[in-house]
């Protein structure tokens, strides 16, 4: 997985909990780089989703709660540091159509290396998108902050459903935005 993911995860930590409990979070020892990330550096998933385990552990919160709050961390990150891939994007349904296409691509070019999830679009009018999230890492509840993140940024008042196409594994899920606009 990419390092600038685990950088912004240990940022996201720091800026959540004390700096001692943030330490023992992200617990050096136990990891592969000692908790140490750099941002074009690259790292096992597994290591990712044992941090957020902690964190869950350690704040009580369930790891779907850390997940999604990451997701939601993630997208005004990731517009500042690559705006480009934000220009002319005017809507959160404008994001997630170009989420493959021009997003992925990007990042694919940048970071040949990169293991992304797979995203199928469709958009159904004027007030309904359809995204279908696809990985074996199950990250599903990641890419639902990304969404709730969208949502919010563009002020878009809309409803967010998701099925778990995967029986449970969460390594397919559908999430339907309906606008609740007029």
């Amino acid at each position: 997985m990419l390092g600038v993911v685990f950088t912004e995860l240990v940022e996201m930590i720091e800026g959540e909990l004390p700096a001692g409990e943030a330490e023992a979070v992200i617990q050096p020892g136990s990891l592969s780089r000692g908790g140490a990330y750099t941002a074009l550096g690259r790292y096992p998933a597994e290591e990712l989703v044992g941090i957020v385990q902690r964190l869950a552990a350690h704040s009580g919160q369930p790891l779907e709660h850390w997940l999604r709050a990451f997701g939601a961390h993630l997208l005004p990150r990731f517009m500042e540091r690559w705006p480009a891939l934000f220009e002319g994007v005017e809507s959160a349904f404008d994001l997630l159509e170009g989420l493959e296409d021009r997003v992925h691509a990007t990042v694919r070019r940048l970071y040949p290396q990169a293991e992304l999830p797979r995203f199928e679009v469709r958009r159904d009018g004027d007030r309904e998108l359809v995204l279908v999230y696809r990985s074996e890492r199950a990250m599903a509840d990641l890419a639902r902050g990304l969404l709730e993140a969208a949502v919010a940024h563009w002020g878009e008042p809309m409803e967010i459903g998701e099925e778990d196409l995967s029986g449970g594994a969460r390594t397919e899920v559908r999430f339907t935005l309906r606008s609740r606009s007029p």
